[in-house]
Parts: structure tokens; sequence; C-alpha cells
């Protein structure tokens, strides 16, 4: 693959105290929405499936397509993920990231404009068709999300791990908009069609403003000095001849936080949301809420202190070494076994019995729960990304998100497995 001459510059102390300043934290905030933009139309769509199932699936054979319709949708749409960053790492773009990115926000756009449409669409007599319709434009969806994510990954690790906090930020704060929007709209609005066009079309004016905010990056100091000036890319080549990427040696530097990742993201995504989100409450009218139980304190309890534990991962990096993996994996056993014995289908579950009954304590695990991925999650990123050569960043970058997708992947999986072993006879 060829591509125009690289000229790498060496940041020595000189240099260093020309690094120009972030005004306005300008580069940070964009990064943090285009972490929005990856995730918030992600959660969104599928925070509307009410209208899916209500709406679409009406005839006497859509028992099947109401009851799986999210797990379908959610497993095709992270392997098509996994198979586009794949594509993106080993195929590439003539290593210009903007041949990946703009091309993928203006498909996403695309695709959401489409479903919108799709919403005046009467599916009463063909809910197969309809299913197998949404499926593949799910499907398109996810893989350009994935590109998307993957390359915008790849552009930020050639920053400080600030920024690459920054992206993580903007994909939590894209999950609590997306559970704050449906528990607003679940309570204030009856009709499905309605709440699925309303985050739809949030979804396409959140990419448009990621689309303009993309333009305006080579406008900031601060990113032609890292982006332009040091010309650090994910192939790199020299008069006109490729230089092969070592995978392997990118690969041996980060599979440690690799592996760590794929079961942070694994234990997470087997527990929440279809697991915990079935928890009954034990106490009736819990905490006076207006909510159900599952709205306000499960869903909104973790991606609220999920998103708190980025922000202070980004000011306490502790611990910023290999012990990381150590917690983590205490975290996911820890978790896995705990959860066990919550108060998960109380009436279907024959030999484990139910052992936390306070609703305070789980409330509290799940606030612990989801502080615990936020804060891991952050300082697994920016230890990933700062832990290779310069040069390599970019690759370890979109090797992780790799890991990522297929921790998410393997932990929708791993929740049907979970949900047998709770309700094992």
């Amino acid at each position: 693959m060829l591509g125009k001459p690289v000229d790498t510059i060496v940041i020595t102390s000189d240099t260093f105290y020309r690094i120009p300043s972030d005004r306005c934290f300008g580069i940070f905030f964009a990064f943090v929405l285009h972490g929005l933009g990856c995730f918030l139309p992600w959660n969104l769509l599928f925070h509307s499936y009410e209208y899916f199932v209500c709406c679409k699936f009406l005839g006497d054979d859509s028992d099947i397509y109401r009851q799986y319709f999210l797990s379908f949708c959610a497993l095709a749409a992270l392997l098509a993920a996994l198979v586009s960053t794949g594509i993106g790492l080993f195929i590439g773009f003539h290593g210009d990231t903007k041949r990946r990115i703009i091309p993928s926000i203006v498909v996403l756009i695309i695709m959401f404009i489409l479903q919108v449409l799709f919403a005046i669409f009467d599916a009463r007599d063909s809910s197969g068709v309809f299913l197998c319709i949404t499926i593949l434009n799910i499907v398109i969806i996810g893989a350009f999300i994935g590109l998307y994510l993957s390359s915008i990954s790849g552009i930020v690790s050639y920053f400080p791990d600030r920024y690459v906090n920054a992206l993580v930020i903007g994909t939590s704060l894209g999950i609590l908009i997306a559970i704050c929007s449906r528990i607003a709209f679940k309570y204030y609005s009856n009709d499905p069609r309605v709440t699925a066009i309303y985050f739809l079309v949030s979804a396409i004016v959140t990419l448009l403003f990621c689309f303009d905010i993309y333009f305006a990056f080579p406008y900031s100091r601060l990113f032609r000095f890292y982006h332009s000036s040091i010309k650090i890319d994910l192939l790199n080549t020299t008069k006109g001849r490729l230089l092969h990427v070592p995978y392997g040696k990118a690969l041996k530097q980060i599979w440690l936080p690799c592996l760590s990742i794929w079961l942070h993201y694994f234990s997470t995504v087997t527990l929440f949301p279809s697991i915990l989100s079935q928890v009954q409450s034990v106490t009736p009218n819990f905490l006076n809420l207006n909510l159900a139980f599952a709205d306000g304190v499960v869903l909104f309890n973790f991606a609220l202190f999920n998103l708190l534990g980025n922000f202070l991962a980004g000011c306490i990096k502790k611990p910023y070494s290999r012990w990381i993996s150590v917690f983590v994996f205490l975290r996911a056993i820890l978790a896995l076994i705990v959860c066990l014995f919550v108060n998960f289908e109380p009436y279907s579950r024959h030999n484990l019995p139910v052992l936390i009954h306070n609703d305070y304590i789980f409330m509290t695990l799940v606030i612990v729960f989801g502080f615990t991925h936020g804060y891991f999650n952050s300082l697994l990123q920016m230890l990933t990304t700062k832990s290779v050569e310069p040069h390599l960043s970019t690759t370890s970058a979109v090797i992780l998100q790799l890991f990522i997708f297929a921790g998410c992947f393997f932990g929708i999986i791993g929740s049907f497995v979970y949900h047998f072993i709770a309700t094992l006879s």
C-alpha cells in the first residue's frame, strides 16, 4: 500500500516547551463530542426497541421476534463492528484517517435517515421481512460505528492520555444521555413511535455535529502539532515504499491490557443490562421512586457512576501499571459470582438461593459495579496507547478496540449462559 513520504519529528525537551496550549479545552471537548457521536446513536437506536416491538411486530407469528429482537440486533451489530475494525486494521485506507471517518459518518447519517423513514412503514403482515431489513440496517450501522470509533481512537492516540480519556468520557456520556432520554420518554410519552423518531433524529443531529467538528480540527494549532507535524499514522510509508506494520510487536507489548479489557467488557456486558435490569425489588416502592426499579436503580446509577469513574481516572491514575490487570480480574470474578445471588428471576431459580434481600445493598453493588467499570476502562485505554512506541500507538489503539468489541460480543452470549445457570433446574 503506497502513500506519501512521512517526516517524523521527535519531541525533545526543546520542542516540549513549544507545544501549543489547548485553548478553552477545545480539542478535549471535540474528542468528547466524537466519543458521544460514536456511542449516543448506537444507544439511542437500541433504547428505542419498544418501538420495533410494539409498532412493527404485530402479527400472530411475531412473538419470537419480540422476544429475541434486541439480542439479535446487538449480536449482529457487534459482529459487524468487530469485522469492520479488523478490516480497518489489517487492510487500511492508505493511512488516511479522513478517508475512514468522513465516509463512516456520512453512511451512518444515511442509515439513520432510512430508519426514520421506516417508522412510517406498516409491518403488520411482514414482520419477518421487516426483521431482516432492520437487522441488515443495524449491521451496516454497527460496521461503520466500529470503523468510526477505531479511526478516531487512532487519531486520539497521538495525543496525551487525558485526550484518550476524553474519548472514553464521550462514550460514557452517550450511554447516560440515552438512558436518561429513554426514562424521560417512557414516563412522559405513551407513543413509542414518537419516542423512536426523536431518538433517531437526535442521533442524526449528533452525527452532523461530529461531521462539522472533524473539519474544524486542522484549525487547531495543538491538533496540527500532534497530528500533522509529527505525522505518525497507522501505516507509515517512506519514499513510496510500504513499511509493514509490526502487528506482532505491538500485540506483544499490549497483550496483557488487551486481555484485561476483553475480560472487563465481557464481565460487564454479561451482567449489564440484560441480567441486572431484570432484578426485582424486595422493598415495595423502594426510595419512593416514580420510576421502575430497573430504570431508577440499575440503568441510571450504572451510567452515572460509570461516567464519574471516567472522570476520576483522569485525575488519579492508580494503579497505572500491570497491577491494573489483577484488579480487573478480581472485579470480574467477584461481580459474576455475587450477582448470582441477587433477586434475579426469583421464581425461576431452583438451586441457587437469593442471598441479597436488601435493595440498598443491591443499589450499592450497582454503583460500585458501574464506577469500577468506568475507572478501569479509562485506565486501560490510557495505559495501552501510551505503553508502546509512538509509531505503534495507532495500531495499539485499533487492536484495543478489537478486543473491546470482542468482549461485548462474547458478553452478550455470556448473558444467555448466565441466565441459564441462574435458572438451572
